[in-house]
């Protein structure tokens, strides 16, 4: 067709840019599609420092993976990559809480109620529980266990997901390999302007050499500045910081410990929380804080690693992150701190949707405005899932402690279960009901009520069967072998 978007032309080389490629080349694959990357970055400089928290990811990367027929093993050789089974989180309540967030089922479906009802019911009778006992990936990542889950409905070991650590860097020239063999074309130069019509479309970009690039589309993948849709454009930016404080990181990777959980975690601190994602052969670590606070303490324990580098960033989206022939995806689009590991997932969602909506040149304004109603519904669910941690801790630091109120999508969500232990999925969530439960539950939730589901057995039976499954599952998950283990055989 005439007006067929032919050329498309993404500037950023980092991971964003590259997944945005790699994707779009191979659902495009056949049709005469031109997709150039621009580095838009100096020669040898990070072309957007934030994507370092892309280490740790969700379960949909394994699945994106099959289908672009990426080879697990030399994926994972490559990538100095891990298997990860769950976040363990340590401290968001108070001190001394931990609760894991796991890929999987939880319990079993004992009537047609989620499992977590079950558990409501008997903490109104004034018993304590742990989610994470009726959990494989989260009984397994607690004991530093990992196989591929079996194919064998019967089994326990079916009921859960993975996802992976990865080594950003050598992730990104994964993707960027992969893309050049199905024929994106990379532009190794630095962006040195872009050229704005009278109209509000961007007419070029001229490369550090003086090379003038022009498309019918543009994919903005330049990270926090934005610089074609924030910067040109001057696209608004919605900021979270009144939710969401915290602006910077610093950032070190430190020597790999004896141990290889296969799980990241999350340990809060009084004034911030400190990240880590297990490579091979190392661990990415983070401390998030407030750079406007007195104290730094979770920053102190990375201070002391080698090479450590401060990162700045703020807590927001850009509403419109296309506008007019300039769609922003990763952090040039928003950004949410790395709590969740929603970083590749959110790339992985709007590249998703961009693919269903691809435009012709016409038409563009009729798909950007479903394009930005769905990518700003997931960003704010990604962000109510973090700001969930804050809402609910009970530690004293102003971080945790000095709060407004919050979005009313989460007062919502909240409400709901704190009366009957009722998850509510939206369009377009990236969590699972189960794992909002888990949240909740584990950041000190008790509903006030339960489903009247949950009243089919008696508490005796109930309790048995409790028992049972939780026998089971740690009798599965000791059969087992360690993560490392299985790694040094998997990728022999």
């Amino acid at each position: 067709m005439s007006d067929g978007v032919r050329d498309i032309l993404i500037a950023g080389g980092g991971l964003a840019g590259w997944y945005c490629a790699a994707r779009l080349c191979h659902a495009m694959r056949g049709r005469a599609l031109n997709v150039r990357v621009l580095r838009a970055a100096p020669a040898g400089a990070a072309v957007d420092p934030l994507e370092v928290f892309c280490s740790s990811t969700l379960s949909a990367v394994p699945l994106a993976h099959a289908e672009l027929g990426i080879d697990e093993r030399t994926f994972m050789r490559d990538c100095d990559a891990t298997f990860k089974l769950a976040t363990e989180y340590r401290g968001f309540d108070d001190a001394s809480r931990v609760y894991f967030l796991p890929f999987g089922e939880i319990g079993a479906r004992l009537e047609a109620v989620g499992f977590h009802q079950f558990i409501g019911r008997l903490m109104r009778g004034g018993r304590d529980f742990s989610l994470d006992d009726f959990s494989v990936p989260a009984i397994a990542a607690r004991h530093g266990r990992f196989a591929h889950p079996t194919r064998d409905p019967r089994s326990v070991l079916s009921t859960y997901e993975y996802a992976y650590h990865l080594d950003v860097l050598a992730y990104t020239r994964t993707l960027r390999a992969f893309a050049e063999k199905l024929g994106a074309v990379a532009v190794d130069e630095d962006l040195a302007r872009c050229d704005v019509a009278d109209d509000g479309t961007i007419r070029a970009l001229t490369a550090g050499d003086g090379t003038q690039l022009t498309a019918d589309l543009f994919i903005d993948c330049t990270g926090a500045r934005a610089a074609l849709l924030g910067e040109a454009l001057q696209t608004p930016f919605e900021s979270w910081r009144a939710w969401l404080p915290c602006d910077a990181a610093l950032v070190a990777r430190r020597p790999a410990a004896a141990e290889l959980p296969p799980c990241t975690l999350a340990l809060a601190q009084e004034d911030g929380w400190i990240w880590q994602s297990p490579l091979r052969s190392g661990v990415e670590t983070a401390a998030i804080f407030d750079s406007r606070a007195e104290s730094r303490e979770a920053a102190q324990t990375v201070a002391t690693l080698p090479v450590p580098r401060e990162i700045r960033f703020e807590n927001g989206m850009h509403r419109e992150a296309w506008r007019g022939n300039c769609v922003a995806m990763g952090s040039a689009a928003g950004f949410v701190e790395p709590l969740a590991s929603t970083g590749l997932r959110l790339i992985e969602g709007e590249v998703s949707r961009f693919i269903e909506l691809f435009p012709d040149r016409g038409g563009m304004p009729v798909v950007a405005n479903e394009y930005n109603r769905v990518a700003g519904a997931m960003y704010d669910r990604a962000r109510d899932f973090v700001l969930l941690h804050y809402m609910l801790s009970r530690r004293s630091g102003a971080l945790w402690r000095d709060r407004p109120q919050p979005p009313a999508s989460l007062a919502q969500r909240l409400e709901l279960f704190r009366h009957r232990g009722n998850v509510v999925l939206h369009e377009d969530d990236i969590f699972e009901d189960a794992w909002w439960a888990c949240a909740c539950i584990g950041l000190g939730v008790r509903p006030a009520h339960f489903s009247i589901l949950a009243e089919q057995m008696s508490e005796a039976d109930l309790l048995a069967r409790l028992a049972k499954i939780t026998r089971v599952m740690q009798s599965a998950v000791q059969q087992l072998p360690t993560h490392r283990a299985y790694l040094q055989g998997y990728l022999a």
